[in-house]
C-alpha cells in the first residue's frame, strides 16, 4: 500500500490504439528501475464517463489536442478537455508531444492549483 500511494496518478482519457492507459501503464512498468520493479506512475483509466469522478485523485492528467478534428472522441475527452479550459488556475501543462494525428498532440497537465494552495 505504501509504495503505490507513493507514486504519482495519471489519469488518461485517450483511449487510441496508439495512445491509451494500457500502453502508458506499460511504460511505466518497463521504465521502472531495477528488476521486476514497480511502475513509476500508477494510472488510472479515465476512459469511460463511471470513472469522471476518480479525476480529483490524478495528479497527473495524460489528453490530446485536435478534438474538433478528429474522426472519433471518447466519451470523456470533452467533459476533460472543457475541465481544462474552465479551470486553468486547476491545472499546469507540463508536457506535451506528438501524436499520429493531424494537428493533434498529446499534452501532460499537473493537477492541482489554487484548491490545494
Amino acid at each position: 500500500v505504501g509504495a503505490w500511494a507513493s507514486r504519482p496518478t495519471v489519469g488518461v482519457t485517450v483511449n487510441l490504439p496508439h495512445l491509451n492507459p494500457s500502453g502508458v501503464g506499460l511504460y511505466s512498468r518497463l521504465l521502472s528501475p531495477g528488476r521486476a520493479g514497480a511502475p513509476l506512475v500508477n494510472v488510472d483509466y479515465i476512459v469511460v464517463e463511471s470513472a469522471l469522478d476518480r479525476l480529483d485523485g490524478c495528479e497527473y492528467l495524460l489528453v490530446r489536442t485536435g478534438l474538433d478534428r478528429a474522426d472519433w472522441v471518447g466519451p470523456t475527452e470533452r467533459v476533460v478537455e472543457d475541465f481544462i479550459k474552465k479551470n486553468p488556475h486547476k491545472v499546469t501543462r507540463v508536457a506535451s508531444f506528438p501524436i499520429p494525428l493531424d494537428q493533434a498532440e498529446a499534452v501532460i497537465y499537473r493537477c492541482g492549483g489554487d484548491e490545494n494552495e
